[in-house]
């Protein structure tokens, strides 16, 4: 069987429950989703409430966060964007401009 194709998938489910936080890979693929587990581990333990569902769009190679708006404080903002310049290889922020793992700046 072929793993490493496009849209091959190497872990399902692609969608489950991470520290609250409902995570997706669009394929399946293993990296995304351990990228995702270790950013909602790190929001866990900085005791962040605002993360809804994080979705990797495997086809695009960018993650994406929902928000919890009516529980996302504002100085859990550039938090939240510190961890997932820590743990995610390439997402989307608020701002709509897409940021890469250890970016330094923005």
């Amino acid at each position: 069987m072929d793993y490493f194709g496009e849209k091959s998938t190497q872990v399902e489910p692609s969608v489950l429950k991470a520290f609250g936080i409902q995570i997706t890979s669009r394929y399946g693929k293993a990296i995304e989703i351990i990228e995702m587990i270790s950013f909602c581990e790190k929001i866990a333990e900085n005791s962040i409430t605002s993360i809804k569902e994080v979705f990797y769009d495997s086809k695009a190679s960018i993650c994406n966060f929902v928000f919890e708006f009516s529980t996302f404080l504002p100085e859990e903002k550039n938090k939240i964007l510190q961890i997932a310049k820590e743990t995610i290889g390439q997402f989307m922020w608020i701002d709509e401009c897409i940021y890469h793992k250890h970016d330094i700046d923005g």
